[in-house]
């Protein structure tokens, strides 16, 4: 494809040295366009440095071309070259011979001095010793528009016969045009552009843009055009009909008949297909001018209707030079016919045109509005009203953006594909018109009414309106310029509408919109206005979800709707709960682990709020999150959802019932994975023993380390059972001493404690029981030093006791002081217990 491209750009020499375009592809008409130029698509190297110096976060091509065609990054350039030697006049390869070259010098040097909003704008003329380069603003042919609107329905009509059962891999559509080299930005524009082109066709407004640019080279210019056929018409991406091909123009007082119509038929057009009739010697110098405007656009309307009819564009059978190529069949004879399809309306503007007499109607007095076609056409209302903004009343501006345009697209008067393809740029345009600032507001709500359809599931609204998202690329590019620079208004209405209505639309926005607007946005929420700093807190969790999981702005998110938990507005910090939620579980569906630590800190914060509402949203936040949080944010929030117990509301002592459910299921499930890898410790150092024993077997050696909570697992961890024996008590000097036990139970990890509150006593063992020094080491954890087993000591009144060594080797018999000195009971669970409470359990 690179070496094709090379060939088809070196083929024309040297391009000037300051030409600031790099060029692309030939577009692929299968026409040839008068004055013999051959279209390229190309962008603009001046728009690529600017974007490298200003960094891509503000680029706005589509946007900025609206507002000055100079700054488009994508262009169309139209080339001419002197042939070496004689050729056909017509051979569709842009080169020339010396009179066709220096007739097309005429439209060189009059395209640069017209300028009016209905001819095609031109942003430089290049010339070199051989070639002619006129770059203009971005364009498609009307010829080839409609000839890529036919391949379209002849795809549809056969996807339609298709027969279900057939796999789609096997599928065979038709061949479509050929797009070699053709940039995705090329094709996107050129989808734009048959779409825009087939909505406009259900109004008159194409109609009149044409008859507004005759009326300007008639009226004010005193020029006639002389070539008003499809193939002097181009369409831009955005619907506007442009005219052109101004290689016969001349003034109204050099035109003489048969003379002139002579040059018409020796014209491109002309050998393609377009025969317009033989004006009397006598008739108007604007005759066939205006004979071309409502032929053409008959013309249109017909081929739209009927595809397959006489006038569609069709490949020729000449064999001469014009044989490659399309050939369209518009005569006097053909338009007479189509005139009788057109609407009534329409058809009695065309005959008001088309009065030959000398008292026929000038065209600018049709254009403002003296035509009842024109002025009963809603699509063609609403687009003068905008362009004629500036002189319309503040009354009128108010009730046309408050009223009457909104109640249009609500109640659909204007066709769907029409608002988004016609409406939408010129809305856009007035909306960066710093005079219409007082209706900023009402545009943006207009535009946010616009594309919200477009969002709908496939095959509703958007089915139903015949606009694919192919075909809204470009408007759907423009709508997020648009929602970008308004992200930039301080205005607060503007602040507030695009808030309130952006999660409607957001599955329309590219992800890099949100990377974008996040300075804008995050603006909000130190804003004095207690709605703009909620709503823009709920629509924190929406930018979290579109953003990037490793973006920063991910992260401080969390952080500023932890701080908005401290608002003096109870609705922002509702907002801040539910956005933070959100977030979380927008983040874990992406497949992250983990939550963000400072989410148990917002839960938490929300629990503790005065305000019953935000204590509701923060225990329904918290039972929906829990699955995500881990043990420690499970254990706190537990703590911080049990005093939400004590609200006067019965609907949040509901909610607290159920959040804890909630948060203790998970904080289970959580123990219980953290516990599996204790569990295998254990087993490596204990032996469980039988159900009947009361003895606790040591595997272990000495001083071995055990983790605090370790002693739970351990079975027959429970004294009660010991001191229940009969044949175990307490004996101090070998004496029966009185025995006063209260019965304190404590509950640990699940096991049943009672110990002996008698100061003094040693603890009651069974006999022959193991025993040990229970210490804390140096990492926190419980150090169970083992003992060899204890001799039993002096028997008295049936009772026995047990004698502790401290120290290791052979067993040396103790007093029963020093055994409650080194080893006590008391001091055994108060350790227990600490350990405990350090670990809140």
């Amino acid at each position: 494809m690179l070496q094709s491209l090379w060939k088809s750009i070196s083929s024309w020499g040297d391009l000037p040295a300051n030409f600031p375009y790099t060029l692309g592809s030939a577009i692929p008409y299968g026409f040839e366009l008068p004055g013999g130029f051959v279209q390229f698509s190309a962008t603009s190297t001046r728009q690529s440095t600017g974007a490298a110096v200003e960094g891509s976060g503000r680029q706005r091509p589509i946007l900025d071309a609206l507002l000055n065609p100079g700054n488009a990054s994508q262009v169309s350039v139209f080339a001419l070259k002197r042939a070496k030697q004689q050729s056909p006049p017509f051979k569709s390869n842009g080169s020339v011979s010396l009179p066709t070259f220096d007739q097309a010098k005429n439209h060189f040097a009059k395209c640069k001095t017209l300028l009016h909003p209905n001819l095609l704008k031109v942003l430089g003329t290049y010339e070199t010793n051989n070639a002619l380069y006129i770059v203009t603003e971005c364009c498609f042919s009307l010829v080839h528009v409609v000839y890529l609107n036919r391949q379209q329905q002849q795809q549809q009509e056969l996807a339609a016969k298709r027969p279900p059962s057939l796999p789609q891999q096997q599928r065979s559509d038709p061949p479509t045009a050929s797009v070699d080299g053709v940039s995705d930005s090329t094709r996107k524009a050129e989808a734009a552009t048959v779409a825009a082109a087939e909505v406009a066709a259900n109004t008159c407004w194409n109609f009149l843009e044409l008859t507004e640019s005759l009326s300007f080279l008639h009226d004010q210019c005193k020029l006639v055009h002389g070539e008003v056929s499809p193939f002097s018409i181009f369409v831009t991406p955005h619907g506007k009909w442009k005219l052109s091909s101004f290689v016969l123009t001349r003034s109204l007082e050099d035109v003489q008949w048969p003379e002139f119509y002579s040059l018409m038929l020796s014209t491109a057009s002309a050998a393609q297909g377009w025969e317009p009739p033989r004006p009397s010697p006598g008739s108007r110098p604007d005759f066939l001018d205006r004979w071309g405007l409502c032929s053409v656009f008959a013309w249109w309307q017909e081929c739209l209707r009927d595809p397959y009819s006489s006038v569609r564009p069709v490949r020729s059978n000449r064999n001469d030079g014009s044989s490659c190529g399309l050939s369209i069949g518009i005569s006097d004879a053909s338009f007479q016919r189509a005139l009788h399809k057109v609407p009534p309306a329409l058809q009695r503007l065309m005959r008001r045109i088309l009065d030959s007499s000398g008292s026929a109607v000038r065209l600018s007095k049709l254009t403002d509005g003296g035509d009842p076609c024109f002025a009963g056409d809603v699509c063609c209302q609403f687009l003068a009203f905008i362009r004629t903004f500036p002189v319309r009343s503040h009354v009128d501006k108010e009730r046309f953006f408050e009223q009457q345009l909104p109640t249009a697209l609500q109640q659909q008067q204007i066709p769907y594909g029409m608002a988004v393809h016609l409406l939408l740029p010129e809305l856009a345009l007035l909306f960066m018109n710093s005079s219409a600032s007082a209706y900023h507001c009402s545009i943006i709500k207009c535009i946010m009414s616009i594309v919200a359809p477009l969002s709908t599931p496939s095959g509703s609204s958007v089915k139903r309106n015949s606009c694919t998202r192919d075909e809204a690329a470009v408007p759907l590019q423009l709508f997020s310029e648009v929602l970008t620079h308004a992200f930039d208004n301080s205005d607060r209405a503007i602040r507030f509408a695009l808030l309130s209505q952006l999660p409607a639309v957001q599955s329309l926005l590219p992800d890099d919109f949100f990377g974008r607007t996040w300075s804008s946005l995050t603006l909000g929420l130190e804003d004095s206005a207690p709605p703009i700093r909620a709503f823009t807190a709920r629509i924190l969790s929406l930018y979290v979800s579109r953003l990037p999981r490793d973006a920063p702005q991910a992260s401080t998110a969390f952080a500023l709707l932890e701080h908005r938990l401290r608002d003096s507005a109870g609705a922002v910090r509702l907002e801040a709960v539910i956005a933070a939620a959100a977030a979380a579980m927008s983040i874990r569906e992406s497949g992250t682990q983990g939550c963000p630590p400072v989410l148990v800190e917002i839960l938490s914060a929300s629990l503790r709020d005065p305000e019953d509402n935000i204590r509701l949203a923060g225990l329904e936040a918290s039972a929906y999150c829990a699955d995500s949080l881990p043990l420690e944010g499970l254990v706190t929030l537990l703590a911080a959802a049990s005093p939400c117990f004590l609200s006067p509301s019965a609907a949040v002592i509901s909610a607290t019932s159920s959040c804890i459910n909630v948060l203790a299921v998970a904080a289970k499930a959580r123990a219980e994975m953290k516990q599996q890898p204790h569990d295998q410790r254990t087993e490596a150092g204990f032996s469980k023993p039988q159900a009947d024993t009361a003895e606790l077997m040591l595997h272990g050696g000495d001083d071995m380390e055990i983790p605090a909570d370790t002693w739970e697992t351990v079975p027959c961890f429970e004294t009660q059972k010991h001191g229940s024996n009969p044949s175990c008590g307490s004996s101090v000097g070998g004496a029966t001493a009185p025995q006063r036990e209260d019965a304190v139970n404590n509950n640990f990890g699940g096991h049943r404690i009672q110990r002996s509150a008698t100061q003094g006593e040693a603890p009651s063992l069974c006999t022959g029981m193991h025993t040990s020094v229970v210490s804390r080491g140096a990492s926190g954890s419980m150090r169970l030093q083992a003992a060899a087993p204890a001799p039993l000591l002096a028997v008295k009144g049936g009772t026995c006791a047990t004698g502790t060594a401290a120290n290791k080797g052979n067993f040396i018999p103790a007093p029963a002081s020093t055994v409650e000195a080194s080893f006590s009971a008391d001091d055994f669970f108060a350790s227990v217990e600490r350990e405990a409470a350090k670990r809140n359990i």
